[in-house]
């Protein structure tokens, strides 16, 4: 049993109007009971099923519900609409989860040593309370990483800039008498 300082109400309860989510997550799970079933197939359903396409093109919901409207017309969007129906699927068949939100990838930056973080590689991905323990799952499908720019030969110069202009801030701009 989840303890209380692991588990807050946050993280067990739903957006008003989630009905229509929580019966698809019922088609979904089916007759599974434990935990860490109902959590695999809706990740299956989501990331797996082939029934959903990861895009950055959103259409515009006309003002209806956007996580319903993904989910039952479009069944196209970027990863927060991947792990919100995820943690709202999970949450309605009474399983803690949260929508965490962060940076995936990253480009090592062999001149600077380091990696540069780009908008391009934020994040959002799913953690439950499954078997005791927050669990990490991932329901954007993984086309979303063939999204990525391709190298080109300028990405050399790019990352000498990018190092260059680092090194500056920080040892220029950001000198102190410490450093």
């Amino acid at each position: 049993m989840a303890d209380v300082l692991t588990v807050d109400r946050l993280t067990v309860s739903l957006p008003p109007g989630s009905e229509r989510i929580a019966a698809l997550a019922r088609t979904i799970v089916g007759d599974a009971h434990s935990p860490s079933e109902i959590a695999r197939r809706i990740l299956a359903e989501l990331r797996d099923s082939g029934r959903y396409r990861y895009s950055l093109e959103l259409r515009d919901s006309g003002g209806r519900n956007p996580l319903e409207f993904f989910l039952f017309e479009s069944r196209s969007g970027h990863c927060e609409f991947y792990s919100t129906a995820m943690a709202v699927m999970l949450r309605s068949q009474g399983i803690p989860s949260r929508n965490v939100t962060g940076y995936l990838g990253g480009r090592w930056n062999s001149y600077g040593r380091y990696y540069a973080l780009r908008q391009g590689d934020a994040h959002s991905w799913v953690e439950a309370f499954v078997d005791g323990r927050w669990r990490t799952f991932d329901p954007t499908p993984p086309s979303r990483e063939a999204l990525r720019p391709t190298p080109t030969p300028l990405s050399v110069l790019r990352e000498m800039l990018d190092a260059l202009r680092t090194r500056w801030a920080s040892d220029v701009v950001g000198y102190d008498m410490r450093s």
